[in-house]
């Protein structure tokens, strides 16, 4: 495929995932895009330069509405094609590494946009083979390092990877499929009974007590 070719395929599936995909799913998005800090995609080897293009991604938000009453905060980009998948598309495939991620928050969360803009770059790194780590997974617990925490006084230790409700799971881009992950801000208490009870375990203790899909930065531990 051409350059000119590509270039246009990205812009189309750029403007077809934040024009379309996401007002169809969250409502009205807010037109700043909060791109990844270069800080964190530099890595452990100093060697590593990023592609330029990781600069671009970044996470949109979207205000609560009439009919939601969170905020949205949700990635773009980590779903963009490889230039191997512009050159051969498979619609039943993934689109980039297949997924985006999304938080809901009860307020407006500057928190909210750089924990994402982390996971973003760790995401991109794992598949740059630039990590030991492999890509998340639903049910996957990511640790927040000391420095990205909420707040000092904040419970909130960890990231809990959920599935969205079946009609956000998953939309489609001509370069192939993409699914949307949910991150619930979970403390260590929460984590330890996940070890022990599994995540669908920790999910229906935390549907019990409404906490399964707006992350509160500011709540106590429900164990």
């Amino acid at each position: 495929m051409a350059r000119p070719d590509i270039e246009k395929l990205f812009s189309d599936i750029w403007q077809s995932r934040e024009e379309t995909v996401y007002p169809r799913l969250f409502g009205s998005i807010l037109p700043h895009i909060s791109t990844i800090p270069p800080e964190f995609l530099a890595g452990d080897r100093i060697d590593f330069k990023p592609p330029a293009l990781w600069l671009h991604y970044g996470v949109l938000q979207s205000p609560p509405d009439s009919i939601r009453n969170c905020w949205v905060y949700v990635s773009s980009g980590l779903s963009n094609p490889t230039l191997d998948q512009c050159e051969n598309p498979l619609p039943e495939g993934p689109s980039g590494i297949g997924f985006e991620v999304v938080m809901f928050t009860a307020t407006e969360s500057a928190w909210a946009v750089r924990i994402i803009q982390w996971v973003m770059a760790n995401q991109l790194l794992t598949a740059a083979g630039m990590t030991t780590f492999e890509l998340m997974e639903i049910f996957d617990r990511i640790h927040v390092p000391p420095e990205l925490r909420p707040s000092p006084l904040s419970h909130i230790d960890y990231l809990f990877v959920l599935p969205m409700p079946p009609d956000m799971h998953h939309f489609e881009l001509p370069t192939g499929r993409v699914e949307l992950l949910m991150l619930v801000g979970v403390t260590e208490a929460e984590m330890k009974f996940a070890r022990a009870q599994g995540g669908d375990g920790l999910l229906e203790l935390l549907q019990h007590h409404g906490m399964s899909r707006v992350t509160d930065t500011d709540r106590k531990s429900v164990i």
